[in-house]
This record gives structure tokens, sequence and C-alpha cells, in this order.
């Protein structure tokens, strides 16, 4: 089971999301500001974020960049900032996605099984291209 760690301040939000993504087949962590979300990232295996941007502490941006330096996982920055500068920022600060709210719970669905997809082809040791197959594991050429 995917697990997936939402952090926002809003535990409306919280609850909103991690109902549907529980039943959905996900497993859900949530955490309530930037640190306690760090906390969770140490403790646990986590398989993608979802981040809002203004959270008490330490705001999404900053957890983005941390996560970014520290995690191989796909994120979502999921806010009602919705300024091209506020998006530029979140891409710049690391994140795979960008979602304003309010949104569509499916819609998010559909971003996470997509970032899903192609994190999982990047990360596997072995990648196929029609017939052509690279293993990562083996160096050389036979």
């Amino acid at each position: 089971m995917k697990q997936l760690l939402i952090a926002d301040d809003d535990a409306n939000n919280r609850t909103l999301l991690g109902h549907f993504m529980t039943k959905e087949g996900f497993g859900v962590l949530e955490a309530q500001n930037g640190r306690e979300a760090m906390a969770v990232l140490e403790k646990h295996s986590v398989d993608l974020a979802i981040f809002d941007i203004m959270m008490p502490e330490i705001d999404g941006l900053t957890l983005c960049e941390y996560t970014r330096k520290n995690y191989d996982i796909p994120i979502i920055l999921l806010t009602a900032r919705d300024q091209l500068s506020d998006k530029e920022k979140g891409y710049l600060s690391g994140t795979d996605d960008y979602m304003t709210k309010p949104f569509e719970l499916p819609e998010l669905l559909f971003r996470i099984k997509a970032l899903f997809r192609r994190y999982s082809l990047a990360s596997s040791d072995k990648i196929r291209l029609n017939r052509l197959v690279i293993d990562r594991n083996k160096t050389g050429f036979n």
C-alpha cells in the first residue's frame, strides 16, 4: 500500500483528504505543520507528500526544499496561493505538481497516480524502451 503524507494546518482539509485517499486504497499520515511533517518523514516510509504552503513554524516551500534534498518522493503543493509568482516559487522549491484550492478530489487523485507512474519508471532497476533494456544493477557491456 502506498503511503501519503498530508501536511496542512487546516484540520478539515487533512480529514477530507485523508478520508478520500484511504477509500482509494492509500495509507495516510498527517501533519499540521512543517515541523511535524519533517518528523513524520524521518520516522515513516512515505511514497508521496502533499503540502500546503501557508503553515505555521515551517512553511510548505521550506518543507518542499527539505524534502527534495533528503528524500526521493513526489511532492504536490496544494494551496490557496494561485498567483503565477507563487507557482514559480513552488516549482523552484522542488515540487512536482501544484494545485490550487478549491480543488476536485478526483483531479488530485489523477495527478497522484500520474506521479506514481513517472516515479516508478524513473526509479526502477530496469528501464525498458521498446526492445532496449537498461539494467542499473549491471555495469559494463556484454
